[in-house]
This record gives structure tokens, sequence and C-alpha cells, in this order.
């Protein structure tokens, strides 16, 4: 599905259009409620959109894009390691890498619990005066080592 030829993102344009030169000021006197409206927190993650450029049509839209795209279905592939990243044809992490190490994520049949303790053990052993180490193919800050590093640790050995 290409997101650029569904019903909402063109409305979501349509929108754009009319916020187009819109203080942001402005929303929030035309509508005292918008810190709660556009706002929400769970556990201790909060997330404000009311300083954003977004109103109750912009809302309304970008749900109706994410029905559109069937994301739940996206999310759930995303979650049970599907191979969701077409480019590589393969799972991707974001999840496992974010999970305690006792969650039980499997990539094609595989737990990647030991797989994402490596990874994070050999970035918990990064110097931290910037200095490289085997572990570490550049100094700290130098994004294309961490990447190298990243790639490297999720290597199969």
């Amino acid at each position: 599905m290409n997101i650029t030829n569904t019903v909402s993102w063109k409305n979501l344009h349509i929108d754009l259009e009319r916020l187009n030169g819109v203080h942001l000021n402005d929303l929030f006197s035309k509508d005292p409620n918008r810190f709660a409206k556009f706002s929400f927190s769970k556990d201790d993650l909060h997330i404000d959109f009311s300083k954003e450029f977004i109103d109750n049509s912009v809302l309304d839209n970008l749900i109706k894009l994410a029905k559109e795209c069937d994301i739940e279905k996206q999310r759930d592939a995303m979650f049970s390691g599907q191979h969701i990243n077409n480019t590589e044809n393969r799972a991707v992490m974001h999840v496992a890498l974010r999970a305690n190490s006792n969650d039980a994520y499997e990539v094609d049949g595989m737990p990647t619990s030991d797989v994402v303790d490596n990874i994070l053990n050999k970035f918990n052993k990064v110097p931290t005066d910037g200095g490289a180490t085997a572990d570490t193919p550049g100094p700290l800050g130098d994004e294309d080592g961490a990447a190298a590093a990243a790639a490297a640790a999720a290597a199969p050995a």
C-alpha cells in the first residue's frame, strides 16, 4: 500500500493547508482545554501533542490513516517477529532490543534474548573517555562506528 494514495493522507494535506500560517498561541487561545485534549500519560510516559499543529480534524485523519494502513496488523507482525523489513527481508528487533531479557521474543523460531544481551553487553563495554576498544570501531559519538558495532554484534557468529 502506498500511504500517499489514501483518502486520509489527502485530507491531512488539506489540514496542512488550513493550518498554514496559524500561530500555535492562537490554537491555545481558541481551545483552553487544548493541553488536556492533546496529551496523555501511561505509567511514567507522558506524550504532549498540544504544542504541535494538530486539531480535532488532524487527529481524526491520523487515526483514519492508521486504520487505512492497517497499523494494528503491522504492529502485531513486528511483535511476532515476522519479516517486515522488506529491504533486507528480515524481522526488525525494535521490540526485542527494548524488552527485558526474560521476555520471550522470537525471530525465525529462535529466541532473541541471547542476541540482544550480547549487543547490550557490547554497548556496556564502550569506554566513557571516548576512546576506541576492540568492541568499538571508532570514538564515542562516531555514528558510523556505533552502527558498525551494532551490526557486528547482531551478526551470527
